[in-house]
């Protein structure tokens, strides 16, 4: 469940093609902007029916960009028995939300991580990077590749263009160079994961 912001967009694209390479069954949730900003109890509602409809539970719900003051949408997603992993780059309010399992977010009071101006997609990146790392790292490579992403979003939603973050727009910058100066997209993804090549070739 991301934003629908280019941060948010961005996510969903980081999120969508490492479950596609992980093999998880997924969808993606993006509020309107009727609902508005973060997850909520109608999106939770809508998620779940929409799972059920197509013959599964909703067992686990991950945010970005997004989630690190949804206390309600949260602990209303928990009453329904489903895990919520929150990803954000927000500052936090004085408390995390209950009912999440996990709240990653170097805004954190307990966060050490020295740079705390990454992007929404960029944590969710680097938990997905951290993902394969300890459980599948045959496919790091992949993974790794959604930089892309990372730096796009930083730039999308504006970022400082400094430190780590200047090296994920650098990076970012030289892989749409490539595809401008006529390099076949398929060189960049042409995988055995259809939804992951779809991110890189949109």
């Amino acid at each position: 469940f991301t934003d629908y912001d280019t941060d948010g967009i961005c996510s969903s694209g980081v999120l969508s093609a490492s479950c596609a390479v992980f093999e998880f069954r997924y969808m993606i949730g993006i509020p309107t902007m009727d609902e508005g900003y973060g997850i909520n109890r109608e999106a939770v509602d809508r998620m779940i029916a929409l799972t059920k409809k197509q013959g599964y539970i909703l067992d686990m719900i991950i945010t970005a960009d997004n989630g690190i003051k949804a206390h309600d949408g949260i602990a209303y997603a928990a009453e329904q028995g489903i895990t919520v992993l929150v990803t954000d780059h927000h500052p936090a309010g004085p408390s995390l939300p209950q009912g999440a399992s996990v709240c990653i977010d170097p805004w954190k009071k307990d966060d050490t991580y020295p740079f705390k101006y990454n992007s929404g997609a960029t944590v969710a990146w680097k938990v997905m990077l951290q993902y394969a790392k300890t459980y599948e790292p045959e496919k790091l490579s992949l993974i790794e590749k959604l930089i892309v992403l990372a730096g796009l979003s930083n730039v999308g939603d504006v970022m400082p263009v400094t430190g780590e973050n200047r090296y994920m727009v650098v990076a970012a910058v030289k892989m749409l160079n490539e595809i401008r100066h006529g390099c076949d997209y398929r060189k960049i993804a042409n995988t055995e994961y259809q939804a992951y090549n779809t991110v890189f070739w949109g």
